[in-house]
């Protein structure tokens, strides 16, 4: 039998819903993948626009996956669930006047986006606003910084006033939470 129960506790704070990790990678790290970008830029390769930001995809077999390895198995313990793969991770920059208003990353279908993995990559005094709001809650603009959080919850990047900010960005893909695994 199901139990009934008046006034349930409504969550009101998601941070502990958000898994954290506080210069995950080198400054040295970031410094690379920002300039790999950029050399492929110049170089001629085609890069993603969608809506304020660009965007380039790394191949399948980049170097950076062997730093996270040993990460996804701390992020499916944290949220204590399984993944069945991951996109390939892919650098998004925004500059001035760039933007990403509250989404989501998931479909609802499912097998679909679970979690959302970003790290920041630039140095937070190399630009003005363009804070990652999660749920509402600011994250850390801490360089090397990894953040996962769950691909439903709303979240948005404000519009930058000066300068780059650079992040790397991949998706968990499984079953929804919801069904029990």
């Amino acid at each position: 039998m199901i139990k009934i129960v008046e006034n349930p506790p409504l969550v009101e704070n998601y941070k502990e819903f958000i898994l954290v990790k506080e210069k995950f990678l080198d400054h040295s790290i970031c410094d690379q993948l920002i300039n790999e970008h950029q050399t492929k830029v110049s170089a001629g390769s085609s890069i993603n626009y969608r809506g304020t930001f660009n965007k380039y995809n790394l191949d399948k077999n980049h170097y950076i996956h062997n730093y996270f390895i040993n990460l996804w198995d701390e992020v499916t313990a944290y949220f204590g669930t399984k993944i069945d793969f991951i996109e390939p991770y892919n650098i998004k920059k925004y500059q001035f006047g760039n933007f990403y208003d509250y989404h989501v990353d998931n479909f609802s279908s499912i097998l679909d986006r679970k979690l959302t993995f970003v790290v920041q990559l630039s140095d937070s005094k190399d630009y003005r606003n363009g804070n990652l709001i999660v749920a509402g809650q600011d994250m850390t603009r801490e360089k090397g910084s990894v953040i996962v959080f769950p691909s439903n919850f709303k979240h948005k990047v404000d519009m930058i006033g000066f300068g780059e900010r650079w992040t790397l960005i991949t998706w968990a893909w499984g079953s929804l939470f919801n069904r029990g695994y």
